[in-house]
């Protein structure tokens, strides 16, 4: 009887040195009927270390941020950096696009916009740095103060009135030095950092 000998059951297999396969997953999918297709996907992976610095800004300002990862400009993953990671996270990545290049990373802060950020309702200024597979942001302390000088006379007719330098100090150290003078009313306004870079 020839239906004892008939094969119901085709399968394939792809036969080849562990070695070569090392980086890849394989997929055999089909059928007798319609063929087989074996897929063979590299999954390489490299690892990129996002790291969040922050400048002029107190430890208590410091808070959690999320950071989108994004993969030839199109975000692949959200991660959060927040004092319990040390502002520091290891992502491992596919290393390569479907189409066999070599996929491009870079990071990018959410609500960040035109390299500025309200963190906690104060301001930041954002920078973006990748070295390697190292990608770095770096949130700057915006806020300011406002600081103004006047210089003023009392009983004093006008030709006795004289210009003056004028130190500004910020926690002792000089920040800058001006002058008051007729040229400028004897009235100075600048702004400067609220915090310092520690």
């Amino acid at each position: 009887d020839s239906s004892n000998n008939l094969i119901t059951d085709y399968k394939v297999r792809e036969v080849i040195d562990a070695a070569e396969v090392a980086n890849y997953d394989v997929a055999i999918t089909g059928n007798t009927a319609n063929g087989f297709t074996i897929t063979n996907t590299n999954n390489e992976k490299i690892t990129i270390d996002v790291k969040k610095n922050w400048e002029n800004t107190p430890a208590s300002k410091k808070t959690a941020i999320n950071v989108e990862i994004l993969k030839n400009n199109i975000v692949v993953d959200t991660i959060e950096l927040n004092s319990t990671n040390s502002f520091q996270v290891q992502k491992s990545l596919p290393k390569y696009n479907d189409d066999g290049s070599v996929a491009v990373y870079t990071i990018h802060e959410q609500n960040e916009a035109d390299n500025k950020v309200s963190i906690g309702g104060n301001p930041y200024t954002v920078t973006y740095a990748i070295n390697g597979n190292t990608a770095t942001i770096t949130n700057k302390n915006a806020e300011t103060v406002n600081i103004k000088v006047v210089k003023s006379y009392t009983h004093t007719p006008v030709d006795k009135k004289f210009g003056t330098s004028v130190e500004i100090l910020g926690n002792n150290t000089v920040l800058d030095t001006e002058a008051l003078n007729a040229a400028n009313s004897f009235t100075l306004e600048k702004v400067y950092p609220k915090y310092d870079s520690k």
